[in-house]
């Protein structure tokens, strides 16, 4: 599952994306192995790009651990993607 553009929905809105933040880190606690990330770049039905770094921030408090943050940065898409994360 892809994790990204909370700020498509969400009626909370930024920083936090209150509104996601209890579903958001019930996927990633049921299955932190199956969870990527995208940024959603070029950010489609929205009229503005938001700040990559904050969403991240986001991501942070999502997530239990840096562990859980580094799969899904890095090892969970190398794996889908069929590349070593050390390549």
């Amino acid at each position: 599952m892809k994790l990204s553009a909370p700020y498509q929905l969400s009626r909370s809105g930024a920083p936090h994306y209150e509104d996601f933040r209890d579903q958001a880190r019930a996927l990633v606690a049921a299955a932190p192995h199956r969870m990527v990330w995208g940024n959603n770049r070029p950010h489609p039905k929205v009229d503005w790009h938001p700040d990559e770094a904050p969403l991240l921030d986001v991501l942070h408090q999502w997530c239990a651990g840096i562990e859980t943050v580094n799969a899904i940065l890095v090892d969970n898409p190398a794996q889908l993607c069929g590349f070593a994360a050390n390549d």
